[in-house]
């Protein structure tokens, strides 16, 4: 083609080639083809019919537990233990820290 022509003339050896078409069947026996599990399932899905949605406060229920004993966990966070209370009580009063550490 042109592309040959002009690389050759600038000295470069070039033998281009086309790439091969890809072969696909043909679609006249894609169509005819069945499958009867294809089928099935669309059978099924028509005459099913749909479940009532659960309340939102079941679906909750379904995914949560309610732990009669906290773990004996520390938070990953703060390093406290999850058996305890959590809060700012312990933390010294902030007039004790110099204006430096901060």
């Amino acid at each position: 083609g042109m592309t040959s022509v002009l690389m050759s003339a600038i000295g470069l050896p070039v033998c281009l080639s086309r790439a091969p078409q890809p072969t696909s069947p043909p679609a006249s026996r894609l169509a005819s083809k069945s499958h009867g599990s294809v089928k099935r399932l669309r059978k099924m899905s028509v005459k099913a019919t749909p479940k009532p949605e659960p309340e939102p406060e079941q679906v909750i229920k379904n995914y949560t537990e309610e732990l009669k004993v906290p773990p004996d966990e520390d938070c990953i966070i703060c390093m406290e233990k999850l058996s305890t209370a959590s809060g700012y009580s312990d933390v010294t009063d902030s007039k004790a820290i110099g204006s430096l550490a901060v």
